[in-house]
């Protein structure tokens, strides 16, 4: 990390590495090295070896970066938690992670957790002539006394926490050879050169919005830092900042089809594409994206537990309905059943694997590392490879409807619920309990606003696309779907909709 800054700095020392859009503030490549030197630094005389860590607690910004990256640096363990997420849940995690450093964006919660034994501090603002809180700290240390970095290849170089449905969030390890593996991959498949200037609105808080901005770091190109969507601002954001490659997700993407924005490819030519990540996009809304904005969309996935990305793609090798192509050194392959490898085109659990020394660890909450898997680990997505290495996602193996034995993929009942009628915005068909089959599909939909739709005809139309036993045996509109912090589906909630519906 650190020789990789110090190449970005002698390269590239004006070029502009984060532009943060709220703030109206932009770092160079040079300035940001200078920070994070200082910080290195720091951490040195606070004797930080290693494996300690220092755990962030802010919202997007340089600030955030700052320390994100520079703890890395130095080659200590970082680590971020997402407060508007996982804020019940921060004396069980401040426990487990047991950090040295706590950094700070908001008083309340510094004094709700300030009894937990360790250094607590302001994070503040960074300003060249004046920094306050942490930044001031760092102001009046000597960038030039900077150490070399601490760490290993093997040694821990962030902890993350899931965005998972469970009653409490997975601290996920990573180790600095994961890291590297991963942002040089992602960058690959994105084809990010340093002349690319990446949208990035998403919590850095989460994994996968971590990856793009290590991705850019990796060619030295330029992110362009939001604090939160906006659908008015999207287009302003990707005009005005000439943004090159701009960050979506499904639900993004619906939004901008239920409230469609003035702007087309003919007015952002600088545009390469727009990325899909965090869940599958439905197809249909993929098609009507590309066909009312002419922008390509790019799909990728990952998972915490992978590091990052699996797959991912650019405007010249994405696949329509694919995840994109594995990125290397995940070693993708599909496992049926029995354990045994699938050949193309047959649907099995996604397995990775990062070689046979590489360890799948989470942090439990006594504060031991427990290794989950070793060498390859099984992803509980569902999908295929097809003859040209492209991977095609249709589930998760923990989603599959399984009626009177059969296993049912959710995804072919929400694509022919989308194609049943152009007011649905978004579609989802979970199991529920049946004396009989033991599962019988359930269709959830969100109507378009400002519209009426008879839901009965909604039923006639799947039966005339779909088998019997794939048919919904009732559809439910609702305003909207719940969502966890990242925008995932929350499937169980739907289901113990249902009950409540149903007297259950």
């Amino acid at each position: 990390m650190a020789a990789l800054l110090a190449r970005h700095a002698i390269n590239r020392p004006e070029h502009v590495f984060i532009e943060s859009i709220e703030a109206q503030r932009s770092i160079t490549y040079a300035q940001f090295k200078g920070v994070t030197d200082r910080l290195a630094v720091y951490l040195r005389k606070a004797g930080f070896k290693p494996g300690d860590r220092a755990l962030l607690l802010a919202g997007n910004g340089i600030e955030h970066l700052f320390v994100f990256l520079g703890v890395q640096r130095y080659g200590a363990t970082a680590c971020v938690v997402n407060l508007e997420a996982n804020l019940a849940y921060l004396g069980d995690i401040l426990e487990a992670l047991k950090p040295r450093l706590v950094l700070y964006e908001d008083p309340a919660v510094a004094q709700q957790f300030a009894s937990y034994p360790c250094r607590w501090v302001a994070l503040g603002h960074w300003e060249p002539d004046s920094p306050t809180g942490f930044f001031a700290e760092l102001a009046g240390l000597a960038e030039h006394e900077a150490p070399e970095p601490v760490n290993q290849p093997r040694d821990d170089a962030y902890v993350s926490y899931t965005s998972g449905t469970s009653s409490k969030p997975k601290g996920v390890i990573h180790r600095y050879e994961d890291l590297f593996c991963n942002m040089d991959g992602l960058a690959t498949r994105l084809g990010v050169t340093p002349s690319d200037r990446i949208l990035e609105f998403r919590s850095l808080n989460w994994l996968s919005s971590q990856c793009v901005v290590l991705a850019a770091f990796a060619r030295g190109a330029t992110i362009v830092l939001g604090r939160k969507f906006s659908v008015t601002s999207y287009p302003d954001w990707i005009k005005e900042r000439k943004v090159t490659i701009a960050v979506g997700v499904p639900a993004v993407v619906a939004m901008l089809l239920s409230r469609p924005i003035d702007m087309t490819a003919a007015d952002v030519p600088h545009l390469r594409f727009v990325t899909s990540s965090s869940a599958p996009l439905a197809l249909d809304h993929w098609r009507a994206f590309e066909e009312h904005y002419r922008i390509p969309i790019a799909s990728g996935y990952g998972c915490t537990e992978a590091s990052g990305f699996i797959c991912s793609s650019d405007e010249k090798t994405r696949r329509i309905g694919s995840a994109g192509l594995p990125i290397d050194c995940q070693n993708v392959s599909i496992i049926r059943a029995d354990g045994s490898v699938a050949a193309p085109g047959e649907i099995g659990e996604v397995e990775i694997g990062g070689g046979p020394d590489r360890e799948y660890r989470y942090l439990d909450y006594d504060g031991t590392p427990k290794v989950i898997a070793r060498g390859r680990f099984r992803t509980g997505d569902v999908g295929y490879l097809d003859k040209d290495g492209y991977l095609f996602l249709t589930g998760r193996v923990k989603d599959l409807i399984i009626r009177g034995g059969v296993n049912i993929a959710p995804a072919e009942i929400e694509g022919v619920l989308l194609q049943a009628s152009s007011e649905i915005q978004e579609a989802v068909a979970v199991g529920v309990p049946d004396p009989i089959y033991g599962e019988e599909v359930v269709g959830y939909v969100v109507i378009k606003a400002g519209t009426k739709l008879d839901l009965s005809g909604i039923l006639g139309r799947c039966a005339e696309r779909l088998p019997a036993f794939k048919q919904p045996k009732e559809v439910i509109a609702l305003e909207a779907l719940p969502r966890n912090a990242n925008g995932k589906i929350l499937r169980s909630e739907l289901v113990e909709d249902w009950k409540r519906r149903h007297g259950q």
